[in-house]
């Protein structure tokens, strides 16, 4: 049994745990961070044979893969790779156990690529096949695992089925604890894999709830009317829109992340009107006068790149409103500081964004939002 896994194998691991487990929160946390190997213990070496040994009994095909490769680190975690021989190394079976019980977390089975296409296995029959492999590890209940929708993931590979479970909690259903299980094109389970890292959690009674007449009612607190232009960029519409995040605190009735921005603010704007910019050199002006950062000195590369996608601007870059305007951008050996759209026929400033390199990026002065909303008003 060796130590640890070498550079090559490690990163072949890793690049096949993305390709084949989508949500391996655990698997990857294992193979993308640096490796600290320490030395195999008796302990850890009884819980590695625990685990292999459950692992067996629910995949039949870890007796193809006979060589056994052990990746101790300093996580709550262990890694075992199953190889078909010594000289074969891209094809195996990875585990990843608990390294306090030994219990199988995650599993994934990875081949050579297989460029034939491929018909995927019955969606109901892939269900069958899944309850029966959660039963077999977790028992009847499947540890409060229920089908997570129509347990279907959006995840396929061309050659797999992802199935997705969600653990339910007093009768709800929590999507952050998921387990999801893949099976080929022959009906043959060749991974298990979880989603984020959940710790022991405390949970709310349903009873501490607001019923949904009192949340529904609170939630068109909410509702603000909007004017909104439609796709013809032409004809406007009145819209009811929610004005806060989205979600719903089911206890308190408030906006779940409580944050000042997503309440309308009425400012009536005093001074100037909208800034222009006619040429390179004044918006370099006006982003030194409004940021304090000199555009024009050091080693700063300006470039055009009206019709060209925002560097920086990424909200534009999205929306595809920077398509007709003025593109300007600025940036240094290190990487892009400054971007600006502007529109061609008048000038008018239309977005600019900027980044400092000489603020340090461990600043200790934080603003609160209440700080940062009233600068944004001002």
């Amino acid at each position: 049994m060796m130590k640890k896994v070498t550079h090559a194998v490690f990163l072949l691991m890793a690049a096949s745990i993305a390709m084949s487990s989508s949500s391996g929160a655990l698997a990857r946390e294992n193979t993308l961070e640096k490796i600290k190997v320490e030395q195999m213990t008796p302990e850890i070496n009884n819980l590695v044979e625990k685990g292999v040994k459950k692992a067996a009994s629910l995949i039949p095909y870890l007796k193809d893969y006979p060589v056994r490769e052990v990746v101790v680190k300093d996580t709550p975690y262990l890694l075992v790779n199953n190889y078909k021989s010594k000289e074969n190394n891209a094809e195996f079976v990875t585990l990843v156990l608990d390294k306090n019980t030994g219990d199988l977390l995650e599993f994934g089975k990875h081949e050579l690529y297989n460029q034939k296409s491929q018909t995927l296995y019955p969606i109901d029959k892939s269900k069958e096949i899944a309850v029966s492999f959660m039963t077999k590890l977790y028992g009847e209940d499947m540890a409060g695992y229920q089908f997570d929708g129509d347990g279907v993931a959006k995840v396929f590979d061309g050659q797999t089925n992802t199935i997705q479970f969600v653990r339910m909690v007093n009768g709800v259903p929590f999507t952050d604890d998921i387990v999801q299980i893949q099976v080929d094109h022959e009906g043959e389970i060749t991974g298990k894999s979880l989603g984020m890292n959940i710790e022991k959690i405390s949970f709310a009674n349903l009873d501490q709830i607001l019923s949904k007449e009192k949340a529904v009612k609170q939630l068109s607190t909410y509702m603000k009317l909007r004017y909104s232009l439609d796709k013809d960029g032409k004809t406007y519409k009145l819209l009811y829109v929610p004005a806060f995040s989205g979600k719903l605190d089911a206890v308190s009735g408030k906006d779940s992340l409580n944050m000042p921005y997503h309440s309308k603010v009425n400012v009536k704007p005093k001074g100037a009107s909208q800034p222009v910019a006619q040429s390179r050199e004044e918006a370099q002006a006006y982003l030194t006068q409004r940021t304090g950062y000199d555009f024009a000195k050091g080693n700063v590369f300006f470039e055009d790149l009206t019709g060209e996608t925002p560097v920086i601007i990424q909200y534009f870059w999205k929306t595809r409103k920077w398509e007709g305007r003025t593109n300007y951008s600025w940036r240094t050996d290190d990487g892009w500081i400054g971007s600006m759209l502007i529109e061609p026929k008048t000038g008018s400033i239309v977005s600019y964004h900027v980044i400092d390199t000489s603020v340090s990026k461990t600043a200790t002065k934080k603003l609160t939002q209440e700080q940062a909303l009233q600068l944004a008003i001002n």
